[in-house]
């Protein structure tokens, strides 16, 4: 399906929609459970952000690091 068509259209937004909801609600549960926990939102990203967005994971992961020594 070509995703200039309105109903393939409709459709990938949906799912991006009930997606970004799932996410929403796994992490609000993860700091309500973990209340030490710091969660990073990368906005747009997906499951590859560490290859999309290597410098920020890198700099997230030192900070980690740094926080922890």
């Amino acid at each position: 399906h070509d995703i200039r068509d309105d109903s393939t259209r409709a459709a990938v937004d949906a799912y991006s929609s009930t997606f970004e909801a799932f996410t929403r609600k796994q992490e609000l549960a993860l700091r309500d459970a973990v209340h030490t926990a710091r969660v990073i939102t990368i906005p747009n990203a997906n499951h590859f952000v560490f290859i999309t967005d290597e410098a920020r994971v890198l700099r997230e992961i030192q900070g980690f690091i740094d926080s922890v020594r």
